[in-house]
């Protein structure tokens, strides 16, 4: 209960949009209408092969962004952001009443990839490994089998040379993909599509690191990776109270509590 007190108070920092259809937390506008409707957004981008990025932030991404400038704007840059962090969901629906979708990496993967499949919007995966986007477009083949894979690229973790990084742009280019599914790690990934808005001519998604998890592969045990999750699960907390203690505590809880 003490960490939802805690969160709201960083959540009531935020003001709604004269865009009903998004919501600021911590300054970062983030989508507040249904998956089909962020789906018919996407779409419509990729039909007509803009150049757009998509992100999905939890509550670890939203606090990199208020302390770091330049990741702020990495993601301030991008046309669509979606919540992928059922704290924060329930928390904005609890103390806010704010019905804000809560959408994970591979529910919105597979929604993407059954919704190209249908309307032969075709795909280009980015990120990870060979073997790994081997693997992927077999799976991919069979679950979705009227997908068009038009390229993949195992760009790993945005350590190409600018030589190998135009080879991979123009190569997204060429083959006509409507959207790239990247898959570079956070961070990684968001600077990466901030970078190549208006160079690559597609809708960009970036999905952390998707790929090698919707195919099964992980190097770490349940056991270690339930430690992981409650550990830093208590550092965000940490860094969150940090963050509302020493920043902005008092214009936070004037709007919280609506005082002068």
């Amino acid at each position: 209960m003490i960490k939802y007190k805690l969160l709201n108070r960083v959540i009531s920092s935020c003001s709604t949009l004269s865009d009903l259809d998004s919501f600021q937390i911590l300054g970062i506008p983030v989508a507040a209408t249904p998956l089909t409707k962020q789906l018919d957004i996407l779409f419509n981008w990729a039909h007509e092969r803009q150049s757009r990025a998509v992100c999905l932030v939890d509550l670890h991404l939203l606090v990199e962004a208020y302390i770091q400038a330049e990741f702020q704007l990495a993601l301030c840059l991008a046309d669509l952001i979606v919540l992928n962090d059922p704290l924060i969901s329930r928390i904005l629906k609890t103390f806010k009443n704010k019905n804000i979708p809560l959408i994970s990496e591979i529910m919105f993967f597979e929604a993407i990839c059954d919704r190209a499949a249908q309307e032969r919007v075709s795909i280009y995966l980015l990120g990870s490994q060979n073997k790994v986007l081997d693997i992927l477009r077999a799976r991919l083949t069979t679950k979705f089998p009227s997908l068009v894979i038009a390229g993949s690229s195992a760009l790993p973790f945005c350590s190409a040379s600018l030589d190998e990084d135009e080879v991979v742009t123009q190569e997204i280019n060429r083959t006509g993909a409507g959207i790239v599914l990247v898959s570079l790690g956070c961070k990684s990934q968001e600077f990466w599509m901030s970078q190549h808005k208006d160079k690559v001519k597609s809708v960009m998604v970036g999905l952390g690191a998707v790929f090698p998890s919707y195919i099964g592969i992980s190097n770490q045990s349940p056991q270690v990776r339930s430690r992981l999750k409650r550990y830093f699960s208590a550092v965000q907390i940490l860094i969150t109270y940090i963050l509302v203690q020493t920043i902005g505590f008092s214009s936070l809880r004037r709007k919280l509590f609506k005082t002068d």
